[in-house]
């Protein structure tokens, strides 16, 4: 069995946001604890997982986390799905952990499609509304390579309605000359996505 502990500090600009813990895997259960209150079970060392933990921070303030593995233990019941750890110890915090807060209105997944074929990128999106009104916004996306803009993708209008709503947009634009990832050159570029009202 084992416990973490870290203390963070969450900025005082995030009060009235949700804000969420990510993390990107712990093998193989973890119970997530905030100002020693629980807050959630994950189950999976394979997939990353998020908790909302908005009700159990304190914006302005330092708070704790206690994460407890138990996969540690000899004795723990090990999951019949899990068939690579059955002979051997496998637990911990193996993935990366990220703290995030976001408004009523944000993009909650972007799904970068390329093809070399056709010359061009294709941008899947996920915007979410919490609001109880609804919205119209411009979503723009740019390709950054390191500082610079590489590409900019057409601005899209779109309108999510009120309450819990959820739009799917797709937005492509033609690119011909990009420099191509290889195992000699590991180039990556980056997605920078805005919504604007």
């Amino acid at each position: 069995r084992a416990w973490y502990k870290r203390d963070f500090f969450v900025p005082t600009e995030w009060t009235g946001k949700e804000v969420i813990i990510e993390f990107g895997g712990i093998g193989y259960k973890a119970e997530i604890f905030i100002n020693r209150k629980y807050a959630g079970t994950h189950i999976g060392g394979f997939t990353p997982f998020e908790i909302d933990i908005t009700g159990y921070v304190k914006p302005g303030d330092v708070n704790e986390i206690l994460v407890y593995n138990p996969s540690f233990a000899r004795t723990w019941e090990r999951p019949k799905e899990a068939p690579l750890v059955l002979n051997s110890a496998f637990g911990g915090i193996w993935g990366d952990v990220f703290l995030r807060a976001t408004s009523n209105l944000f993009v909650d997944n972007v799904f970068v499609k390329t093809s070399v074929r056709k010359g061009k990128l294709i941008c899947v999106l996920e915007i979410v509304n919490k609001d109880g009104n609804p919205h119209t916004v411009n979503l723009e996306n740019t390709v950054m390579d390191g500082n610079n803009s590489v590409l900019t993708l057409p601005v899209k209008e779109v309108i999510i309605p009120a309450g819990v709503g959820m739009v799917k947009v797709e937005v492509e634009q033609a690119w011909l000359n990009p420099r191509y990832w290889s195992i000699e050159d590991p180039h990556l570029y980056y997605l920078n996505t805005r919504i604007t009202e």
